[in-house]
Formats: structure tokens, C-alpha cells, sequence
């Protein structure tokens, strides 16, 4: 009997790439840990190669999210709230057991939801865009990663202008300091 982990509480998630491709699943895989690892544990399981997933922790209510690459190259959905995949057992095609790459969810290593790497639903959203992207699209696919991408550009904007607005005041606080040098000696600085 195989077992199931259920996705959803405690903002458990799960990047399935089902993808046909080793050379795609590779790029995929090594984007995702370049991006995200560093925050926490990102677990990777495998069932038929080259088709893989990773396990990873984001907000509690964030839904399933597909990408279809077309029906040669597959897809790659992330398994939120009410969904499951297959953790342990036998993969029905192979008949080999799913492997975890390193640590697993039952690993002593791992404590619980909050030892995985955190994703936010708009880094999920910028990340399914970029597989979009990168592999092309031939069929129906989510609309978020659009709204993500936009959202990015807007946090970075913001991000741009508080650093502006932290130059404005380095630059009038030193002139401030210039105007009263000008008053007294050279040693009032230090």
C-alpha cells in the first residue's frame, strides 16, 4: 500500500513537475533550489524519472496552480489545499519504490512544516511564469504567474523608491552638515 501526503494544512506544498524531459526537469529543479534554497529545507521525492517533485512550505489557502506544457512535455502543478500525492510505496508504472533525494518527510532531521523552505504565493506565481517562459506554452495554463509578475515589478519599484528617498535625506542631512562646517573647523566633523 502506498501513502499519501496530503497537501494544504500548515501551508504544506508541492512542486510536482511532471514533465517528460530529463534535460527540462533538470533546468526546472535547479531553478527552483537557486531561487528558494537557503530558507529552509526543500525536500525532493521521485516516482518514474525523469519526473520529479519538491516539498516545500507557503501560506495556508493557496490552490493547486498548473502549467501545461503540452501533452509531448507534460506539466508542472503545484499541490496546495485539498490535494495529495504519494510520499511511500511502489510507483504503479515501475513498480520501484519512490525515492526521496537525501531527507524525507519522516527524517529525524525534520521537525515539521515549519523546518521547509517558505515560498510566498507570489514567488510561486514569478516561478510558474518563468517555466512559461522557458519551455513554451501549447495549452490552457494558469493565469497567476501574469498577476505575479506584476506584483514583483511592483514591490521592486517601491523598493526603488525608498532607497531614493533614503538618498534624499543622506544628501540633505550632509549638505545640513556642510553648511555648519562652513561655520565652524575642519575638527567639528570628527
Amino acid at each position: 500500500a502506498n501513502v499519501g501526503i496530503r497537501t494544504g494544512e500548515g501551508g504544506l506544498a508541492f512542486l510536482d513537475i511532471d514533465v517528460r524531459s530529463a534535460d527540462s526537469v533538470e533546468r526546472i529543479v535547479s531553478e527552483f533550489q537557486n531561487r528558494f534554497s537557503g530558507r529552509g529545507v526543500l525536500l525532493r521525492r521521485t516516482g518514474m524519472l525523469p519526473k520529479t517533485g519538491v516539498l516545500f512550505r507557503s501560506e495556508e489557502g493557496l490552490t493547486k496552480q498548473k502549467v501545461n506544457l503540452g501533452e509531448e512535455l507534460g506539466h508542472v502543478e503545484v499541490l496546495a489545499k485539498g490535494q495529495q500525492f504519494i510520499g511511500f510505496g511502489l510507483h504503479p508504472e515501475t513498480g520501484s519504490y519512490y525515492q526521496w533525494h537525501g531527507a524525507d518527510p519522516t527524517s529525524e532531521d525534520i521537525r515539521g512544516v515549519d523546518d521547509l523552505a517558505f515560498i510566498s504565493k507570489e514567488e510561486i506565481g514569478l516561478f510558474l511564469g518563468w517555466i512559461k517562459r522557458c519551455h513554451g506554452i501549447h495549452e490552457k495554463s494558469t493565469e497567476y504567474p501574469v498577476e505575479a509578475d506584476r506584483l514583483e515589478m511592483v514591490k521592486q519599484l517601491r523598493q526603488a523608491s525608498r532607497q531614493a528617498s533614503q538618498d534624499r535625506k543622506i544628501i540633505k542631512l550632509l549638505s545640513n552638515r556642510r553648511n555648519s562646517l562652513a561655520k565652524g573647523s575642519y575638527d567639528d566633523w570628527f
